[in-house]
């Protein structure tokens, strides 16, 4: 049951009471324990307008101990105003803002009264997502406590578990599993839970009572023996992938076959800098690390976090070299990745959190010093002046770039041994000296245009060598690293040219199959001189327009074209790796035919091309892990609800997990792509 409550009236207003409120609010009890609960104030815009710079007051009668997401601008006795946060003062048309706190005692339908939403009064509608409604206790499983977010179960073993709500006793239940390969979970006899762990992995485990609407969302972790999963034994998929009504909501919204929402992994950014970033943008210091991890867990996917704090509000070469150089800045930063690597031990002490390290900047020192790693000057002394590394009882790192690098790494081995981590490279970041070729105008992936494929992939493999080397001179594969990364780019490819609709050759980012393959050249490179696996960073979602695939969201009709307008743009990278075919003629067709690489499966007819699936070259070429999802706020989404690519992406995900591609030692790297190395 949800209940609406009307809170108009001279109380319930602080500037004008005739005004009516502008968002839709709500208030969930997201999780629960003896004592305590977290829960979401979510304020959604259904009007055609966006809305900025907002204000909401309440009344809490529960006692809050921590608000995330927005900044508390007043608290005292209980009634409270918040502000929003720099980054979600707007809420666009259509648009969900969650704000996020905890606290003691219960919360319950009441428990947020007097709303007031800039000025005007609000109605609120409670919702009880932890089990149950109305302040009904939530969904009990005997043997689990009412606060765990996850469950284990022993590869080949079964657990069961008596389920009850409310204290109903003829209460009954049903259950979803996001990874059925993983755990087999079933209800028997209506009201117990059975889960048989089927092999190592993880899965998120949806709960319903058949009468109400009391749910439980928690997760099942399913190792060998004692033994946490790990990285999958594939090419693990993932997502960007923020704590959203809008995100959480999409992926627990699990159905069966394509309309599954499974993936490995979810990363988001922790970001904004050393003294004003992501572990101020709530109450509890680095909150929003803490709540992914959570949320994360219990839906059975691992946390990535891209930590990305040199730059802060902006970044640029100065910028970056300036706080690289800062003994101030740099001491900030190392608390900073200190506290990130606390909270992975505190959430995630039994299982892997992935960190991906600072986009961009060591391409700049590359592109723009003129200085090799181990010369250029960085204030690694800071990480000691702060008190994070000790000078005796800890290795003594230089203060150059290497030594920076090495100092971070050093710090994650030493201190958090279940994070994978890595740094990414850039495409762009032809290290002192100069290019070891001319790189066109367009990107060197275009290297192959005006010199063929047999000439072009040496030279790409050459120069994607040569920057490799400068981040491994930089320490990148340093003290464990896990893996290097390379990223695409931020938007999708007719988001950069919107010729590129009509004619692909205009967008420099709208690739056929040869760039593709050119690409994994150069990831081959990379694998090759760094000795690490590679990761697939911030691939764009949007598609090929005219798929010709079913979509299991609109009775299996073809899926609608891709307007080429913001949130809503043309790609090739999931249409290759993930594979498709789609209608083309004219200029398209001849674009999207080119196979001068003689790739195999590639087949063109009148008006359609078909590309495979290309998984299995990226796992031979190096690539460990995908991670999909929009770099910019105008990409096209494949999260969210809806995501605004119409479930093209997720669901073809789903089709890749009918059959994934196990990793396995890479093909021999000392031959690139039918061509010996030197």
């Amino acid at each position: 049951m949800t209940r609406r409550i009307a809170l108009a009236g001279v109380a319930a207003c602080f500037l004008f009471c005739s005004a009516v409120a502008a968002v839709e609010v709500t208030v969930a009890r997201t999780s629960s324990w003896s004592g305590g609960y977290n829960g979401q104030i979510r304020l959604r815009n259904d009007q055609a307008a966006a809305v900025s710079e907002w204000q909401l007051g309440f009344h809490a009668s529960t006692t809050l101990t921590s608000v995330w997401n927005a900044v508390t601008l007043s608290a005292s006795g209980g009634d409270w105003l918040l502000g929003n946060a720099s980054w979600n003062g707007t809420i666009g048309p259509g648009t969900t803002v969650a704000i996020g706190f905890g606290g003691t005692g219960e919360l319950v339908d009441g428990s947020i009264s007097g709303c007031r939403f800039n000025g005007a009064a609000c109605t609120v509608t409670y919702v009880d997502e932890a089990g149950g409604s109305g302040g009904a206790a939530a969904i009990s499983l005997a043997g689990v406590p009412a606060s765990a977010i996850r469950v284990n179960v022993a590869a080949g073993a079964m657990t069961s578990h008596g389920l009850s709500v409310g204290g109903d006793p003829s209460a009954t239940f049903t259950v979803i599993s996001n990874n059925p390969s993983v755990v087999d979970a079933r209800i028997v006899n209506g009201a117990t839970l059975q889960l048989r762990g089927l092999a190592a992995g993880r899965a998120g485990v949806l709960l319903k009572s058949v009468a109400g609407n009391a749910v439980r969302r928690i997760g099942v972790a399913v190792g060998a023996g004692a033994s946490a999963p790990g990285m999958p034994p594939h090419l693990a998929i993932g997502s960007v992938s923020e704590d959203t009504p809008a995100d959480l909501d999409f992926w627990w919204d699990i159905g069966a076959g394509r309309r599954n929402r499974r993936v490995d992994v979810r990363y988001i950014y922790l970001n904004g800098g050393s003294f004003a970033g992501w572990d101020t943008w709530s109450n509890e210091p680095g909150g929003r690390a803490r709540s992914f991890i959570r949320e994360s867990r219990r839906l059975g996917f691992i946390p990535y976090f891209v930590f990305y704090n040199i730059p802060d509000s902006g970044e640029d070469y100065t910028l970056d070299l300036a706080h690289m150089q800062s003994a101030s800045y740099m001491a900030a930063y190392f608390r900073n990745l200190a506290l990130a690597l606390r909270i992975a031990n505190e959430e995630s002490p039994d299982d892997t959190v992935g960190f991906l390290f600072e986009p961009d900047f060591i391409g700049y020192m590359a592109q723009q010093s003129g200085q090799r790693p181990a010369t250029l000057q960085a204030a690694t002394h800071a990480a000691y002046d702060a008190g994070i590394l000790v000078a005796g009882s800890d290795p003594v790192f230089p203060n150059t770039l290497t030594g920076l690098v090495s100092a971070i790494n050093y710090l994650v081995a030493k201190t958090a041994p279940q994070v994978q981590f890595g740094w990414q490279v850039n495409l762009w970041a032809s290290p002192p000296g100069g290019f070891t070729t001319t790189v066109p105008g367009n990107g060197l992936m275009h290297k192959t245009d005006a010199v063929g494929v047999v000439a072009g992939r040496p030279l790409i493999y050459d120069e994607a060598a040569a920057i490799t080397r400068y981040y491994v001179e930089a320490g990148v594969a340093s003290h464990g690293a896990d893996f290097i990364s390379i990223d695409k780019y931020g938007l999708d490819a007719v988001g950069h040219a919107a010729a590129g609709a009509t004619d692909p050759s205009q967008a420099p980012w709208f690739w056929h199959s040869d760039h593709w393959f050119n690409y994994l050249t150069f990831v081959r490179a990379m694998r090759a001189q760094s000795g690490l696996p590679v990761v697939l960073w911030q691939l764009p979602v949007g598609r090929i327009n005219r798929s010709l695939l079913p979509n299991p969201y609109a009775n299996n009709a073809p899926f609608p074209d891709l307007s080429n307008t913001v949130t809503r743009y043309e790609d090739s990278a999931p249409s290759f790796f993930l594979g498709d075919t789609f209608q083309v003629s004219g200029i398209r067709r001849t674009w999207f035919s080119r196979n001068e690489g003689a790739a195999p499966g590639i087949v063109v007819g009148t008006d359609q091309v078909t590309w495979p699936s290309r998984m299995q070259e990226a796992r031979d070429a190096g690539v460990s892990m995908i991670l999909f999802g929009a770099g910019v706020g105008a990409s096209t989404d494949g999260v969210g609800s809806p995501p605004t690519d119409d479930y093209w992406w997720i669901s073809r995900v789903q089709d890749y997990y009918d059959a994934p591609v196990l990793l396995q030692p890479p093909s021999d790297l000392l031959f690139r792509d039918g061509f010996q190395s030197p």
